[in-house]
C-alpha cells in the first residue's frame, strides 16, 4: 500500500515489517495529519481530499479535527492512496486599542472582510483613522483584504474627545441659562426715602405697577428655544459623525 501527497501518515494496523507491506486480505486504514506547517504562523499546507487508485475522489470535511482516517482498505492487491493539499496563509489583524475581526488562515486568492470595534474609555471615544500593512479597501470601520500570501494589517486608532467636550459644554449652557433667568427675574431693590408713610406706600405701589420693561415679550422662551436648538444641533453632529451611539444619543436627548 503506497501513500502519496504527504509524509505525515501512519497505518492502522501497522505493517508487520514496519513498512508499507501487509499480508494478503488485511484491512488497513491510513491516518494522516490534516495540517503541515511550512513556515510558523505564516504558511501551512492543508489536506482537502483523497483518492484510491486514482479512480475515486473524496473531499475531506473541515470538522475541526486535526487528523483524518480513511475507511479500511482490503489489501488483496496493490493499492495507492493520494492526498490532495492546498496552501493556506495567515492573516493577522492587530490594533493597540479595541477588538479586531478577520484574523485566521485562508487559501490564496480569497477576499476576507476585516473590522475593528475601537471602543473607548468612558466619554473618551476611539475612532479608526486608517489601516496599514496591505492593499486594503475600507469604508468606516469595515474593510476587505485580498489574500496573496501571509499578511499582517494594523488598525490605527485615535482618541476622540468630542463627546467629553459636548457633555461639559451642554451642562454649562443649561446652568448659565438657569442662572441668567434667576438674575433677570430678581426684583430690583426698593430705596426708602425720608418721606411720609403715604408717599412711601405710593412709591412702592407705583414701582410695582409701572416697573420698567427691560425685555421684549417672549424673551425667555426665545432664549430657551435657542439654547435647546444649540444643544440638539451638537448632539445631532456627534450622532451623525458616529461619535456617540444611537442608544447614548437617545439617553442624552431624553435627559436634556
Amino acid at each position: 500500500l503506497s501513500v502519496e501527497g504527504t509524509n505525515d501518515y501512519s497505518f492502522l494496523p501497522s505493517s508487520p515489517t514496519n513498512d508499507n507491506w501487509f499480508d494478503s486480505g488485511t484491512s488497513v486504514s491510513v491516518n494522516v495529519q490534516k495540517t503541515t506547517e511550512i513556515e510558523p504562523n505564516k504558511v501551512r499546507q492543508e489536506i482537502t481530499g483523497w483518492s484510491l487508485d486514482k479512480s475515486e475522489f473524496w473531499e475531506i470535511e473541515d470538522d475541526g479535527s486535526t487528523s483524518f482516517t480513511t475507511p479500511p482498505i482490503v489489501l488483496n492487491e496493490y493499492h495507492q492512496i493520494d492526498f490532495f493539499t492546498e496552501y493556506q496563509y495567515k492573516l493577522n489583524v492587530i490594533s493597540d486599542s479595541g477588538e479586531t475581526t478577520g484574523s485566521g488562515w485562508y487559501e490564496q486568492g480569497v477576499t476576507v472582510p476585516i473590522g475593528i470595534d475601537a471602543g473607548g474609555d468612558g466619554l473618551i471615544l476611539n475612532s479608526l483613522s486608517e489601516w496599514e500593512g496591505a492593499d486594503i479597501t475600507y469604508d468606516g470601520n469595515t474593510a476587505q483584504v485580498f489574500i496573496d500570501g501571509p499578511i499582517t494589517v494594523s488598525a490605527k486608532v485615535e482618541k476622540n474627545y468630542s463627546l467629553l467636550i459636548g457633555m461639559i459644554v451642554i451642562p454649562i449652557l443649561i446652568i448659565g441659562f438657569i442662572g441668567f433667568k434667576k438674575f433677570k427675574n430678581r426684583a430690583p431693590p426698593v430705596i426708602v426715602e425720608e418721606k411720609p408713610v403715604e408717599r412711601i406706600v405710593e412709591k412702592v405701589i407705583e414701582r410695582v405697577e409701572t416697573a420698567e420693561k427691560k425685555y421684549e415679550d417672549g424673551y425667555d422662551k426665545k432664549l430657551a428655544d435657542y439654547l435647546s436648538e444649540q444643544i440638539q444641533t451638537k448632539l445631532d453632529e456627534m450622532k451623525s459623525s458616529e461619535i456617540i451611539s444611537d442608544s447614548k444619543y437617545s439617553k442624552i436627548k431624553e435627559k436634556y
